[in-house]
């Protein structure tokens, strides 16, 4: 029964830091607040977390590993040839995370300052860049030679910014499934006709 309890309120205390966390961001959110979000007194919470850096770890680096693997270069080439339908199943696996960790991803993106995690957003661009560039490597072997491969990073840095824009205005499953294939049909097409 002890440790049921403790469970619990480890989860209580995870749940109302998420929340603490996606309104108020790492600067604002105190530990205070996560105690009463959580109703339990101050103390208890440093108990379980030494630290409000600990608990934001705690909260945000389960997403933050799912995403690198989703990134990953290596599995990205894995993926060949690189098509219409592997896009589709990464943009699926991205809505799999949004139903379930929608706040953790825009807390990383958007409210990490102050955290190691504040380059968020920039690394997601970065292996996004990498992702691109990769899946596009034999298709434009010898084509454009003479092309610069910062497009690859405005293909990266707008896509990233075209999913950020659908977490932060989620109006339910149904809808960010239907933006994110429009944005990866018109992802897709762009890039297609390099």
């Amino acid at each position: 029964m002890v440790q049921v309890l403790k469970e619990e309120t480890a989860q209580r205390i995870l749940d109302a830091a998420r929340d603490a966390f996606y309104s108020d961001g790492f600067k604002g959110a105190t530990m205070r607040g996560i105690a009463d979000g959580a109703g339990i007194p101050v103390g208890l919470v440093y108990s379980y977390y030494d630290s409000k850096l600990t608990l934001f770890d705690k909260v945000v680096l389960p997403v933050r590993m799912m995403l690198g693997t989703l990134l990953d270069t290596e599995e990205t080439k894995k993926k060949t040839p690189r098509g219409e339908q592997s896009l589709f199943e990464e943009v699926s696996e991205l809505l799999g995370l949004f139903k379930t960790h929608r706040k953790e991803f825009l807390i990383l993106s958007d409210k990490s300052a102050g955290t190691p995690y504040e380059s968020f957003k920039q690394e997601i661009i970065e292996m996004t860049t990498n992702h691109i560039k990769a899946g596009l490597e034999e298709k434009l072997s010898g084509k454009y030679e003479d092309m610069d491969d910062f497009i690859f990073h405005i293909l990266a840095s707008n896509f990233t910014e075209s999913v950020l824009e659908i977490a932060r205005h989620w109006k339910g499953e149904a809808w960010a499934a239907q933006m994110l294939n429009l944005v990866a049909q018109q992802y897709f097409y762009g890039v297609n006709s390099f």
